[in-house]
């Protein structure tokens, strides 16, 4: 199926196939339940990489379920405005000076969290917003914090990992903003490892609008 074909316009064209298995020994009782598990196969390849194939095991069943009851959840947060923005500051490291903030979309609602590293989040949000808007973590930023800090401040790999993230970052024509900045010896370990741009608890918290003007 992947052999590419030329239509009429002497455009090329390729097809690709996502396939979902259903195995005969699950146990189904109806007709109705097997082509459910079929497309649930199915829709696990597509969601994967696209053009493979999924067998299905019991356990996508549930995982099916939660993220359709998640998606459900959220769509009824955006009509009922749970949805609400937060603004971090960006700071210059070195002279401790606002030049940016990063939004941040909150929802209001203790009975859910989605965490950063949950699977895939940029594809639960599929859909729901304007396509002026970018799924997060899909910059050009390095969010490298969780590494870098977990060190322990002397440990000699520390430095290191944050100057080739530097480097790296400077090769590709991309500013590297370093987050989770919460005490003043990791401001001043950044300022000398020439780090520009930071944020973190020690500049401020997410904040909401209101309070952005009591900062500029």
């Amino acid at each position: 199926m992947e052999n590419s074909y030329s239509e009429k316009s002497m455009c090329r064209r390729f097809i690709t196939a996502s396939i979902g298995i259903l195995p005969a020994n699950v146990g189904h009782q109806s007709a109705q339940e097997l082509l459910r598990d079929a497309d649930i196969s199915m829709y696990k390849a597509k969601a994967n990489d696209k053009n493979c194939y999924e067998v299905f095991v019991p356990a996508m069943r549930q995982g099916i379920l939660r993220r359709l009851n998640l998606e459900t959840d959220l769509r009824r947060a955006i009509d009922h405005q749970e949805m609400s923005l937060r603004y971090q500051p960006i700071i210059n490291l070195k002279h401790r000076s606002i030049v940016g903030f990063e939004a941040l979309l909150r929802w209001e609602n203790p009975d859910h969290a989605i965490a950063r590293s949950s699977h895939q989040p940029g594809r639960l949000w599929h859909g729901l917003l304007i396509p002026q808007l970018s799924a997060p973590n899909a910059g050009g930023r390095f969010k490298n914090r969780r590494v870098v800090y977990q060190l322990p401040p002397d440990h000699t790999c520390r430095q290191d990992i944050i100057k080739t993230i530097l480097a790296l970052g400077n090769n590709l024509g991309r500013q590297i903003v370093a987050e989770g900045i919460e005490t003043e010896p990791q401001r001043k370990q950044l300022v000398r490892l020439g780090c520009e741009l930071g944020q973190g608890y020690l500049f401020a918290k997410p904040l909401l609008p209101d309070a952005i003007d009591l900062l500029l």
